[in-house]
């Protein structure tokens, strides 16, 4: 017995009043496994990152050439430079709009099926 009337513990063995004892090894295994899912998935985050930095990338190129092809036709004033802009925004606001009601059927689709 030891002093504090617990028997003394191998390195290495977990009892039930441990902190990482049996009943924390269902916990630590699903965070291996998410990690392990994450690790997996990494590749396809990494091109999706990619893929949203080239079309925001476009999305501004295209910003900027339409500006310079407004202020070669209409000169430098600011109505051209309101109107660019604001067709730019609704660009993004309608994409971000349909993107989210795709998103919003598919994870429904996705969670009615389970």
């Amino acid at each position: 017995m030891d002093v504090d009337g617990f028997s003394q513990v191998r390195p290495g063995s977990f009892h039930r009043w441990h902190p990482r004892g049996p009943a924390d090894a269902g916990r630590r295994a699903a965070k291996t496994e998410r990690r392990g899912i994450m690790n997996s998935r990494r590749g396809l985050y990494v091109t999706l990152f990619g893929l949203f930095l080239a079309s925001g990338f476009c999305g501004l190129l295209y910003q900027v050439v339409w500006l310079r092809l407004a202020f070669a036709a209409f000169g430098v004033i600011t109505p051209v430079l309101s109107i660019v802009l604001s067709v730019f925004m609704l660009g993004l606001s309608l994409g971000s709009w349909a993107g989210g009601r795709w998103i919003d059927a598919l994870t429904l689709r996705r969670w009615r099926s389970r």
